[in-house]
């Protein structure tokens, strides 16, 4: 693998955006949209936010079409990753799922803005998680396990049990959250009605 320098990199862009007419015209749109959206949050210019946002869409629209069976090829890709490595956990998507979690773990403790709910429902997953992490060092450190790549953890019934279990509370986790904040979500949208004052006529 060549090690590129910073303006290497920049030329080699460069040189791909110039051998596709396709790639220049994005970029140019792309600028444009760019310089039009920073001037309107700036409110340099007077312009309404749904002509950003239509022009976005349809470009956004152009894209799909232009490469739909990319796409979908990428996206089934993607999902299969996932689920691989849902179903079948590493030792990678495990420090994400203990970095994810003890990050909402703070956050649910000093954040005012979320409700008791889901506070509680964060702070418990993010300390079972970390019990399960004790539980899988512990593990690795009385089987003396010195090389963590996956197939060590998928030849270990112990490890891949607590690696298994902790995925599924976190996927758990996940699928929560969404609800909850979908709930919330849909109450600020409920209609109150508001008392009339009483009207008193003088006579």
């Amino acid at each position: 693998m060549n090690d590129y320098n910073f303006f290497d990199k920049i030329r080699i862009v460069v040189d791909i955006i110039s051998k596709k007419p396709m790639l220049l015209l994005s970029a140019i749109l792309g600028i444009a949209l760019i310089i039009c959206s920073i001037l309107y949050v700036k409110k340099n210019i007077k312009m309404n936010k749904w002509i950003l946002i239509s022009i976005w869409a349809i470009a956004l629209i152009l894209f799909i079409i232009n490469y739909n069976t990319l796409i979908l090829s990428l996206l089934n890709s993607i999902l299969n990753n996932v689920f691989m490595s849902l179903y079948f956990p590493n030792i990678s998507t495990y420090a994400f799922i203990i970095i994810v979690s003890n990050f909402f773990f703070i956050y649910s403790l000093i954040s005012k803005k979320i409700k008791v709910a889901h506070k509680l429902v964060n702070i418990s997953t993010a300390l079972v998680l970390n019990i399960f992490l004790v539980f899988i060092i512990e593990t690795i450190k009385s089987l003396g396990i010195t090389d963590y790549s996956s197939i060590t953890f998928y030849t270990n019934s112990n490890l891949l049990v607590l690696l298994e279990f902790s995925t599924a509370i976190f996927a758990s986790w996940i699928l929560v959250n969404l609800f909850i904040t979908i709930y919330y979500k849909l109450q600020k949208y409920d209609v109150v009605e508001e008392e009339l004052p009483e009207i008193i006529f003088d006579n």
